[in-house]
Formats: C-alpha cells, sequence, structure tokens
C-alpha cells in the first residue's frame, strides 16, 4: 500500500504541536491527558491570561479549570458510547421487524 499523509498532517505541516489525548469507554484519560489539562489550568490561572470557561451556577458546581473539564471530556464519552449502544439497539430491533426478503 502506498504510503499517504495521515489525519494529523496537516496540522504537522503547520508546525502545530499535536497532543495525543487517549480515552477509554469509561471515560477515563491516560497520563499525558491528565498532565496537558494541569498545564493548561496553569495557563488559565497565569496573569494577564482570562479562563472563559462558563462554570455551573449551583454552590456544588466545581470552579477548578482542570476538575470542569476533566468531568465535561469524560461525560462526552460515556454519552458518546451510550449512544452508540443505543443506536445498535435499534438497528438490530428494525432488522429483527423487516420482513424476511428471501
Amino acid at each position: 500500500m502506498k504510503a499517504r499523509p495521515g489525519d494529523y498532517a496537516d496540522a504537522l505541516a503547520k508546525r502545530h504541536q499535536v497532543i495525543l489525548f487517549c480515552t477509554e469507554i469509561t471515560g477515563a484519560v491516560c497520563a499525558g491527558g491528565f498532565k496537558f489539562l494541569s498545564y493548561l489550568a496553569s495557563l488559565a490561572r497565569k496573569p494577564g491570561n482570562r479562563d472563559g470557561t462558563i462554570y455551573g451556577s449551583s454552590l456544588t458546581s466545581t470552579k477548578s479549570f482542570k476538575a470542569h473539564h476533566l468531568s465535561e471530556l469524560s461525560a462526552a464519552i460515556v454519552t458518546a458510547d451510550a449512544e452508540s449502544i443505543l443506536n445498535a439497539a435499534a438497528a438490530a430491533t428494525f432488522s429483527s421487524l423487516a420482513p424476511n426478503s428471501t
């Protein structure tokens, strides 16, 4: 098979840094991803920088950049997996109800 540019070729060609952010379907994030969130949180705290994150309004809502974004990422991963399972179940149900075309 002939080599071809991959998914991140454009970013790399423009000399942008590409960071692999591994996750699991449980919402767990790899150590490198956690470290990168910590780095972003430290940038958000620096004088002159602005954290534009809209945090929850509840008294129990976190105001921590890292906790908020880690929670949002994990929730998105688990939600996407659940939607995939529901879609597969709906497709299987639809297929089982279709008339037999033999």
